[in-house]
């Protein structure tokens, strides 16, 4: 008769110490599993976020050089003298108590909301004291996270260099956008965009 005798391995099974071994070596492979997906969807999520950054500055230029976005803005000012250079560089109005008419202050920077196209009023670039609130898309936004703030200034240009002008013409528009999402909070290089647009006014009448 022929006895086979069976191994150790396979008589003993698994020892207490092998099986934490084994627990503990699944849980190290999942954790490194996790660790791998999170960091693919942190930098999903933050390529989505440059994605959106871009797109936010590329919607606040293109409406920063439309000269009926410009004119719009001034038109919704105050009509009164705290705001009367601005009206007059960019609508070309004469409400100034100067006598010779050039009511326009060439290189007098000041902080301007400037409204999107539409009947809404929807305030796209903001000031210092108010910032505008804008989506991920750089549309005006009412809800209580804002994807990036904005705050815009005038700084009006009387042709051949004067001081003064009854108009305009030319405007250089700076605008600074604050990021508020927490992928790029950390990098103020990607965080703050700060830059300028210059835009030709109709120079008729700005002499």
């Amino acid at each position: 008769m022929i006895i086979r005798k069976r191994s150790n391995w396979a008589s003993r099974g698994f020892s207490e110490i092998e099986f934490i071994l084994l627990v503990a070596s699944g849980v190290l492979i999942a954790g490194i599993l996790a660790h791998f997906v999170f960091d693919q969807n942190l930098q999903v999520e933050k390529l989505n976020t440059m994605v959106a950054r871009d797109a936010v500055r590329l919607a606040m230029e293109s409406r920063l050089i439309d000269v009926e976005v410009l004119t719009k803005s001034a038109s919704a000012l105050p009509n009164d003298q705290k705001y009367a250079n601005l009206r007059a560089c960019i609508l070309g109005e004469k409400n100034c108590t100067s006598l010779k008419g050039h009511c326009c202050q060439s290189r007098s920077r000041k902080a301007m909301p400037i409204l999107d196209l539409g009947d809404v009023r929807k305030v796209i670039g903001g000031t210092a004291e108010e910032p505008a609130c804008l989506d991920d898309k750089g549309q005006a936004s009412n809800g209580p996270r804002c994807f990036a703030t904005s705050r815009v200034a005038i700084d009006p240009v009387c042709a051949d260099g004067k001081e003064s002008c009854q108009s305009a013409t030319a405007i250089i528009i700076r605008y600074q956008i604050r990021f508020n999402s927490p992928f790029i909070t950390d990098n103020p290089e990607l965080s703050t965009l700060e830059r300028s647009v210059s835009l030709l006014l109709d120079t008729k009448g700005s002499h």
